[in-house]
């Protein structure tokens, strides 16, 4: 999958032009991914932590988990925060979390499609991307899992997108709204922080003097001053600036964590045969891994994610929970390359037979693979413990 040039600003205005086609699109692609998400319906037991801590926090007694006890339980701060607003509106928060990932699970759909649709122009390549999201059971599954993956995802989007869309004369308030990005995703997960300095790295690369050093800085400096005044915070309230979750996973490091974070991922790959794969292999071949290709973000920000994931030792729930967040990523590695490789028709029938049999090839693993035996035993012990906490 080669080009012989790069996109032009000519391609992209002629392949601009609203078509009838994408109102239909939009509707099955929203409607595809709540059907998949609603095949699984599934709230595994961790997610009962965040919502007994949002259940409390709209109580008045706190953010605690046992009213007295100031024990950080949860890592996923901003999005017990949402959950217990819902409740102090009389929402619980097991019918609210399903809800609100769906539609930020909608929100990320339409930041890619638009995304890719604004930036290259062709529908192909815009519907290419957001349908490699609809049809990925870890998508799916986790958009009504009840915790914080959607949200999570779409600040890290978001986040991506507004950088790439960062130009040479771009005003110092849009490395201030990018920090903010950031600085509410590390509020989602701690680890958010850590995917700020890809970012802050490619914004760098790309111009390489003293006004671009000084935004860049200004950018990781308003993500790192969010960040540190929560830590204060949860410092002063829980008396350890990190929530207990990161004890539970940052062991010290060893061959035996990184086997088994290698382990998970090669899991992962193989339940999806490998469409990760294939997507970054066509981006590269697309692009020629043009220094000007906009994918470069994308790519690192998935490759951060797997050094983390592997220094975590991978991630034990069920469909690949932490795959989550970088999903999108490869969806605008796969749009680029089909918007790059289709000029000409019969580019484009090429791209479309190639995305079909990805697509086709994401989706089985929502039908088979020891996933949905899981997700059964996962649902049983909810139940169980749910009965015997309504008996004790």
């Amino acid at each position: 999958m080669g080009v012989h040039r790069a996109l032009t600003h000519d391609d992209c205005q002629m392949r601009n032009r609203r078509s009838w086609w994408e109102l239909p699109i939009s509707i099955v692609l929203l409607g595809g991914a709540l059907v998949h998400a609603l095949r699984f319906q599934h709230l595994p037991d961790d997610a009962y932590i965040s919502f007994h801590y949002a259940t409390n926090f709209a109580a008045g007694a706190g953010l605690v988990f046992n009213p007295g006890e100031y024990v950080m339980g949860y890592s996923n701060f901003l999005w017990v925060i949402l959950l217990g607003l819902g409740e102090s509106f009389g929402v619980s928060a097991p019918a609210l979390a399903p809800v609100l990932g769906v539609i930020l699970g909608w929100g990320i759909l339409a930041i890619v499609y638009l995304y890719l649709r604004r930036t290259y122009g062709g529908i192909l390549a815009a519907t290419a991307g957001a349908a490699l999201l609809v049809v990925n059971a870890t998508f799916a599954f986790w958009l009504v899992g009840g915790l914080e993956g959607p949200l999570f995802g779409l600040l890290l989007l978001a986040g991506v997108v507004v950088a790439l869309d960062v130009e040479s004369d771009s005003p110092l308030r849009s490395f201030v709204g990018l920090g903010v990005l950031f600085g509410l995703a590390a509020l989602t997960r701690p680890e958010g922080v850590f995917y700020a300095v890809p970012v802050g790295g490619y914004l760098f690369l790309h111009r390489r003097d003293r006004a671009r050093a000084k935004r860049v800085a200004v950018f990781l400096g308003t993500t790192l001053l969010i960040f540190g005044l929560f830590t204060a915070w949860v410092t002063f309230y829980y008396g350890d600036p990190m929530p207990n979750p990161f004890y539970a996973k940052f062991h010290p490091i060893s061959a035996e964590l990184l086997e088994r974070g290698g382990r998970v991922s090669r899991a992962f790959l193989v339940a999806y045969l490998g469409v990760p794969l294939v997507v970054i292999g066509l981006w590269a071949l697309a692009t020629r891994l043009r220094w000007s290709s906009k994918g470069w973000l994308p790519l690192s920000i998935i490759a951060a994610f797997v050094v983390f994931y592997l220094r975590v030792g991978g991630d034990l729930q069920a469909y690949y929970r932490m795959w989550f967040w970088v999903l999108p990523m490869l969806a605008l590695l796969l749009g680029e390359a089909v918007a790059v490789f289709s000029v000409g028709r019969r580019r484009q029938v090429i791209s479309a037979v190639l995305t079909v049999g990805l697509l086709a090839a994401s989706l089985q693993h929502s039908f088979r693979g020891s996933e949905t035996g899981r997700v059964v035993r996962d649902e049983a012990f909810v139940r169980g413990a749910a009965l015997i906490g309504e008996t004790l």
